[in-house]
């Protein structure tokens, strides 16, 4: 069981945010708190493992910050959980190194909780017109060079071929969970409703749903070949 969902930041803002700009940033104190608690009531009613999920997962020095500061504190968890999307977080190289060095430093379990490719990126169509996609075929990778494989649906493939391979080689790996493998372009799917966007001060945002094209099912609902690659992963439970 998560406690939190992408927590490099804080989580419950204003109350448990970290901020500053040194290191370590202010605020792991409430921070490891409210994890206490949640953590306290699971092992009150279940055996489930506790995960600690962060991103950015290609940034050691922030993932060592982060969990020096929150085992200090007593934190108990089982299962350190990253999301890996690669135009934000980097390469697999970075990734390998940074969770290598997390189950040797905390001696914990590791999981990649959230990762996606893209089959595509041709935008859906609704009576409202297209949905603009958070993945787009003009995006570069967050250091500005070009995607590591083509959004196709064989791209895809090489993507999750390759992540589970490399998976396979870090200590202590557990399993590879694909986010979100069947949200589908139907009537009514968003990421946020008309009044999230308000609260967020995102009403230029389009409704509908950004994250179609990266689904291991297409448009229609059918199967992309890169489900039949988590078949052959050779680890975990």
């Amino acid at each position: 069981i998560q406690i939190g969902n992408e927590i490099t930041n804080g989580c419950l803002w204003e109350v448990c945010k970290l901020t500053g700009e040194g290191s370590p940033r202010e605020g792991y104190d409430s921070l490891a708190a409210i994890l206490k608690a949640g953590i306290r009531a699971v092992r009150e009613k279940s055996r489930a493992e506790i995960v600690l999920h962060l991103e950015n997962s290609g940034n050691n020095p922030l993932w060592r910050e982060w969990f020096d500061e929150i085992t200090a504190r007593d934190v108990d968890f089982d299962i350190i959980g990253a999301s890996y999307y690669p135009f934000w977080h980097g390469s697999f190289s970075n990734l390998k190194k940074n969770l290598d060095d997390m189950a040797e430093r905390y001696k914990k379990d590791i999981m990649i909780v959230e990762t996606a490719y893209a089959f595509t990126n041709e935008p859906y169509k609704t009576k409202k017109g297209e949905i603009e996609l958070v993945i787009r075929g003009d995006m570069k990778l967050s250091d500005g060079s070009e995607p590591p494989y083509p959004l196709t649906k064989e791209g895809q493939v090489s993507f999750v071929r390759d992540l589970l391979s490399l998976a396979g080689t870090i200590k202590g790996m557990k399993g590879v969970y694909y986010w979100e493998p069947a949200w589908l372009p139907l009537k009514g799917s968003t990421w946020a409703t008309a009044a999230a966007r308000r609260y967020m001060d995102e009403e230029y945002k389009a409704g509908g749903n950004e994250w179609a094209n990266q689904c291991i099912f297409d448009y229609g609902g059918n199967a992309t070949p890169a489900l039949n690659e988590f078949k052959r992963a050779n680890f975990g439970y």
